[in-house]
């Protein structure tokens, strides 16, 4: 098989089928799903029957079914992210990654031989269970189409999260970190499937984010779907789509993104997993996407309808969670030590334009200009969401505004990492966690102690109750106060932007005399 000729597929297949240890796990597994066979065989015989309900085998197949797809999603999505986040992290323990170098492979074949080979137990249980599960929910009643749909779903979830489990390992030197990755995704997806059990459970592009809810659509009657599905199906802008399709090309996108990630990764470890340039191309991508499986549900606003109120959360949450990717990227494009004073020491001299563009692509430069452009592009999608989807229900101008005073912490937050950086050669970014964690949670604990909104001026959470007077009622008493409300959160930014900053110039101040430029001491060598 063409495969077999990647060392790392070979390895990870031959460690894999010639361990007994394995075949017992197979043979637990067989075990463990006749059991739950006979469970659910006996439930189902004690139930009564009623006239025109499904027969036994129905009854008993479609919930077998259920539980078989429920493991090989679990398997495919959550297993999978495990097992590659520490990947490369066991690999350094086992003092195997200088074989993982040396290898005559391309960055893009060691990926794919990873994931490949560390997941074939795992690729091996979702097709056992695939396999049992279909032929289960087929005896259930449940249409073949949308068993295969399923399928394709488990696939793309399982390229994309092991993709990221790679990326996410590499970098992290012998610290294993995929039971915390795990944790956080799963809770992740809980909130997310929280959030689908509502009226509002059209949301297609949350499905990625939330596994179990796409197994549900898949095996539900056509008729407990939800209504926009059922009556009217699901497009992409206005082109009418499988409703599967929203999760299929969000996780295929998602994968993309995390291969290129891996790739560079592989091929150069202590670098940013992509370009800067890459940042703004995938936002704007996601962007596109985003808002074009959700078009249908900005329009009719769900079974129950928007009201403005709705709308002004909506607007107020995609803000806040670009706000939130968008920190994460300029943090993880933040330069380090030696490379921002390098950029400052020799960065290129020119008219301002040309030495900001080429900030742009220089790994020691600042973050915060690729930043502004990204928070740029999601305050643009927002405003035209506002205008040709809500008909302008809300203030553009406190958008904007809004808008600004986010960017005013996204860059004061940036600078406090940036300043933790610079203060510790050796543990910076650790360093520069702790000021942000410091900067969020204090003012909240606080708050909290005290029993007074105040010191939440200082962080965005100060923005969420207040600022919504600003959209839903123009002319509300209430007004000029969400307006106040908003100026101090202005403030509480700008004074987090000045404190990181004015630490970073001090470190740099001291950092330059401390140790004088190349070109000096060789001009006093010669």
């Amino acid at each position: 098989m063409p495969f077999m000729h990647n060392p790392l597929m070979y390895r990870g297949v031959r460690s894999s089928y010639g361990r007994n240890g394995f075949w017992g796990w197979m043979i637990g597994l067989g075990l463990l799903l006749l059991f739950i066979l006979f469970c659910i065989h006996v439930n189902a015989v004690t139930e009564t029957e009623y006239s025109g309900e499904p027969s036994l085998a129905e009854r008993t197949g479609y919930r077998f079914g259920w539980f078989c797809f429920a493991v090989e999603m679990f398997a495919a999505i959550v297993v999978t992210l495990w097992v590659m986040s520490d990947s490369v992290v066991q690999e350094r323990k086992q003092n195997t990654y200088e074989f993982l170098e040396t290898l005559p492979l391309r960055p893009s074949g060691k990926a794919i031989g990873l994931l490949v080979g560390r997941c074939v137990g795992i690729l091996t249980v979702t097709a056992v269970t695939g396999v049992v599960g279909t032929i289960s929910a087929l005896i259930g009643g449940v249409e073949l189409e949308r068993i295969l749909w399923l399928h394709v779903i488990a696939l793309c979830g399982f390229t994309a999260s092991g993709f990221l489990g790679l990326s996410a390992s590499i970098g992290l030197g012998r610290v294993s970190l995929g039971g915390l990755i795990v944790v956080v995704f799963l809770v992740f997806s809980l909130g997310i499937s929280g959030a689908l059990m509502g009226d509002k459970t059209v949301i297609l592009p949350l499905l990625p984010v939330a596994p179990l809810a796409s197994l549900s659509w898949s095996l539900l009657p056509v008729n407990e779907l939800p209504a926009m599905i059922r009556d009217h199906g699901a497009h992409f802008y206005s082109i009418s789509i499988p409703w599967q399709a929203a999760p299929v090309i969000l996780y295929l996108f998602f994968a993309a993104v995390f291969f290129l990630a891996a790739r560079r990764g592989l091929t150069r470890p202590e670098a940013p997993r992509s370009p800067r340039w890459h940042g703004l191309i995938v936002l704007a991508m996601f962007h596109a996407l985003l808002i074009g499986f959700i078009a249908d549900f900005l329009n009719d606003g769900g079974e129950s309808g928007w009201q403005g109120s709705d709308r002004v959360d909506f607007c107020l949450l995609y803000l806040a969670g670009f706000g939130g990717m968008i920190l994460i990227w300029m943090i993880l494009h933040s330069p380090s030590l030696d490379n921002l004073v390098h950029w400052l020491r020799y960065r290129p001299r020119g008219p301002m334009g040309s030495t900001l563009v080429r900030g742009l692509f220089d790994k020691g430069s600042p973050a915060w200009l690729a930043g502004l452009i990204l928070w740029a592009i999601t305050a643009a999608v927002v405003l035209t969401v506002n205008h040709h989807y809500f008909h302008g229900v809300v203030s553009a101008g406190a958008l904007l505004a809004v808008a600004g005073v986010w960017l005013l912490f996204l860059l004061g937050y940036t600078s406090l990492f940036q300043a933790g950086v610079l203060t510790s050669r050796k543990s910076g970014s650790l360093l520069g966690i702790v000021f942000l964690v410091v900067a969020i949670l204090a003012p909240s604990l606080l708050a909290a102690v005290s029993s007074s909104a105040g010191p939440l001026y200082v962080t965005p959470v100060g923005m969420v109750e207040d600022i919504g007077y600003l959209f839903r009622d123009a002319s509300s008493a209430n007004t000029r106060d969400a307006w106040n409300s908003l100026l101090y959160n202005a403030f509480g930014g700008l004074a987090i932007l000045l404190v990181g900053q004015a630490w970073s110039f001090m470190q740099l101040t001291s950092l330059t005399r401390q140790v004088p430029p190349v070109r000096q001491r060789q001009v006093d060598a010669g």
